[in-house]
């Protein structure tokens, strides 16, 4: 991370970065602070896409991740890799019945807080093969439930399947 211990210093560069693209959203501008709160590291770039979502992306040295961005679109965020996403939106807190800017806050702060745990490596990005070696999903685990995650896919799928995960810094055994 840079900057201070405290991330401020980093705080207010992710910060800035963000402004350069104003107007920003209630989402937008909620996620933002979510990342500065939790010392995000600084983003490797800030963009607005053609469709004007706003995107933040981090870069990782390791090539089966690639890199994290956090795509804002209107009422979602969606965290995503080179093999796997997932989304914070509506139909992810549906059973809360939130809505408005409740909702929007929700969507910030838990993908702020997801993207954190993704880049202090507490969460893998796993690939699981079947019997005869063949890419049968991807997805993101806890790095603490690896064993339990590959202990269910052989239950599901039969005692053939492994695993393979990577954190934000390497592989990690399964």
């Amino acid at each position: 991370m840079t900057g201070s211990d405290d991330g401020s210093e980093s705080s207010e560069k992710l910060a800035a970065l963000a402004s350069a693209y104003e107007p920003l959203s209630f989402l937008e501008r909620s996620f933002v602070l979510a990342a500065c709160a939790l010392a995000l590291p600084d983003p490797a770039s800030v963009e607005r896409s053609e469709t004007g979502y706003l995107i933040f992306r981090w870069d990782t040295p390791v090539s089966e991740i690639g890199s994290l961005w956090a795509s804002i679109i209107p009422e979602e965020v969606v965290l995503s890799t080179r093999t796997s996403h997932q989304h914070f939106g509506r139909t992810h807190f549906f059973p809360k019945r939130l809505s408005g800017r409740k909702l929007e806050l929700r969507i910030a702060h838990d993908s702020a807080e997801q993207t954190a745990s993704v880049l202090r490596g507490e969460v893998c990005d796993t690939t699981s093969y079947d019997a005869g070696g063949q890419r049968h999903s991807n997805g993101w685990v806890p790095t603490d439930r690896l064993a339990e995650a590959l202990a269910y896919s052989r239950k599901v799928f039969g005692e053939g399947m492994t695993m393979r995960a990577w954190n934000w810094f390497g592989e990690v055994a399964v």
